[in-house]
């Protein structure tokens, strides 16, 4: 019908948001920098100073255990963050995009049920909607489809909303790319997960993707030491473990660790072979520790 993808979604304004999260180019200079919304900076005078010895050891563990897939850190002052090894090529525009690791699941071990919905859950689409998943990422058109994938007809249909805005607001060709970022639709639809920077991981708890972890001490602990349940809700703040405090609480939400798409598994450091869900070796709680401060200075 004519109303088809027509929608309340303001395009104008995501777009406007990711430029305010992204900034302009950092690589329009001879020393790229961050030009973005900046993480927020541990608060010292509220929540206590960073200890600068505890710091700097904290951050040789960084660079031996973490740094491999979260990257050197966006404010380390050497700079390595924008080794240009770390980034795309530039594109036709000049903008460059940040090559996060992608982890296997199987490696990282923590729970699979997001990557398989993305991955395996198929719905059925009535073909009016015209999901043609072959002509995502400037591929060639091979016909509306009655049943493809979630994440095929997930991408497809936010496509044609943003082109029906673009259309409707009779935006040119150039303006369309430059708010697609110069890049097509391209999906991943994988059975991994991505490893990102850790700037501000301090102020992102509970931890893992599917906020099965309280805090960061635990995420650094082995598994059979971490919380099988715990409450969220609590406004108060554990600056020792870095998370928020998880007693019962009226109101709070219960999370139990033990139900489908809840596991706290995986990110496991323990001494042992790699894999499976351990990716470095025990630390001992003065380790945790350390690696802790460093990462509050992020």
């Amino acid at each position: 019908g004519p109303d088809l993808y027509r929608s309340l979604v303001e395009v104008r304004e995501i777009f406007d948001l990711e430029r305010l999260l992204a900034g302009d180019n950092p690589w329009r200079s001879n020393e790229p920098e961050f030009k973005g919304l900046r993480a927020p900076r541990w608060p010292e005078d509220v929540l206590g100073k960073i200890d600068p010895q505890m710091r700097e050891k904290g951050l040789k563990l960084y660079e031996q255990l973490c740094q491999g897939c979260h990257l050197p850190a966006v404010n380390d002052p050497s700079g390595k963050f924008w080794n240009p090894t770390f980034w795309t090529t530039p594109n036709n525009a000049g903008e460059r995009y940040l090559k996060l690791r992608q982890i296997p699941v199987d490696h990282i071990g923590t729970d699979p049920g997001q990557a398989e919905v993305m991955v395996n859950r198929r719905v059925k689409v009535p073909t009016h909607l015209g999901i043609d998943p072959k002509a995502l990422c400037n591929g060639t058109p091979g016909g509306v489809v009655a049943e493809t994938s979630f994440a095929e007809a997930l991408a497809v249909i936010v496509e044609k909303t943003a082109d029906r805005w673009y259309d409707d607001h009779n935006t040119p060709r150039s303006e369309r790319e430059r708010m697609n970022g110069y890049r097509p639709n391209c999906l991943q639809a994988e059975m991994i997960y991505k490893a990102r920077p850790l700037d501000g991981i301090w102020a992102t708890a509970p931890f893992l993707h599917n906020g099965s972890v309280p805090n960061l001490y635990e995420l650094l602990s082995p598994v059979e030491e971490r919380s099988e349940s715990f409450y969220l809700g609590s406004r108060l703040f554990d600056p020792k473990k870095v998370g928020y405090e998880t007693d019962p609480i009226e109101g709070g939400f219960k999370l139990d660790t033990t139900k489908p798409g809840n596991s706290n598994k995986g990110h496991e450091f323990k001494d042992g072979p790699r894999g499976d869900g351990v990716i470095g070796r025990s630390l001992h709680p003065a380790e945790r520790e350390a690696l802790i401060e460093y990462l509050k200075s992020l």
